[in-house]
């Protein structure tokens, strides 16, 4: 299984999800986006510049290809922009056809509009994104604030993600942009073309990612396709580090590649 981190965060924050998996010897493999965690300090000072998603979806699978045994499952799990990027992925039909199933936690397909740039701020982007998309513009940096209390509950969790100096909120335009766009397209288009079984979890009163993509890219899945929405009362995005809920969400995703096998 390869596990997808999300905006503004970097992989070691997940060493706990893997090693849970690990030690029912399953082999996990995590690594950071471009621009992100210990690979942003090396991105020649491009921080949050992951490129075009059509380069981030190339690389996903060259990190899949890596970590693939032959006979062997293969799963791909993404949270928050990661979930996006992970059911964006799968959307292509090409890239999908190695993948055993794909499992999204909280993805990034409908910012709420509490934390996401204003309405107008994000039509700008768009038009000037789409005429100046293979032009320098896109690089421009970007800071869009992630708010560690929405996160989740657990102050230990909080206070560590404040700490890190691989934790940071600045991306560039043509990454917002296209991380607004791509999440709206897989939820209304991008669903229906899906052929890799999915597992979707999700806060219904998470703050950051708004249930309402979630609930908008299960409905268009197609009616033939193994599914599974785990929706839980929830008011925080890291549902993995909420103590009521961590141990059904490990569980749920664990039955479910266990299914897979």
């Amino acid at each position: 299984m390869v596990v997808l981190h999300g905006y503004g965060e970097f992989c070691d924050r997940y060493e706990n999800f893997c090693m849970y998996f690990a030690k029912q010897g399953i082999l996990v493999f995590s690594y950071d986006h471009r621009g992100w965690g210990k690979t942003g300090q090396r991105n020649s000072g491009q921080l949050g510049n992951m490129g075009k998603y059509s380069e981030v979806y190339d690389t996903v699978k060259f990190m899949l290809d890596r970590v693939k045994i032959p006979g062997k499952p293969l799963h791909l799990f993404g949270h928050s922009m990661g979930g996006g990027i992970a059911l964006g992925y799968c959307a292509d039909t090409e890239y999908a056809k190695d993948l055993s199933t794909v499992i999204a936690s909280a993805p990034a397909l409908a910012i709420n509009p509490k934390v996401g740039p204003p309405a107008v701020v994000v039509t700008f982007l768009r038009t000037l994104t789409l005429l100046l998309q293979n032009t320098p513009f896109r690089n421009i940096p970007f800071r869009n604030k992630l708010e560690t209390a929405l996160l989740t509950s657990d102050e230990g969790a909080r206070q560590a993600y404040d700490a890190s100096p691989y934790n940071h909120d600045i991306s560039t335009i043509g990454v917002l942009e296209e991380l607004l766009r791509k999440g709206e397209e897989c939820s209304k288009e991008g669903a229906k073309r899906f052929v890799t079984p999915v597992l979707l979890l999700q806060a219904d009163g998470d703050e950051i990612c708004d249930v309402k993509g979630a609930d908008e890219f299960f409905s268009n899945l197609p009616e033939s396709l193994e599914k599974k929405y785990d929706l839980y009362k929830c008011d925080y995005h890291e549902i993995f580090n909420e103590q009521e809920f961590k141990e059904r969400f490990y569980k749920s995703c664990s039955d479910w590649i266990n299914a897979h096998l």
